[in-house]
């Protein structure tokens, strides 16, 4: 093996009460639920 290590971010996520290792290339990304707001037509 080289020398050359780089860390991967990585999200460890709760899957059937076991934790899954997923590269966060995987992941499009989180965002909170919020309500929507009505709009006039």
């Amino acid at each position: 093996m080289s020398g050359n290590h780089q860390p991967i971010a990585a999200v460890l996520m709760p899957v059937q009460q076991r934790p899954l290792l997923l590269p966060s290339a995987c992941i499009a990304g989180f965002q909170d639920y919020s309500r929507p707001e009505p709009v006039d037509v």
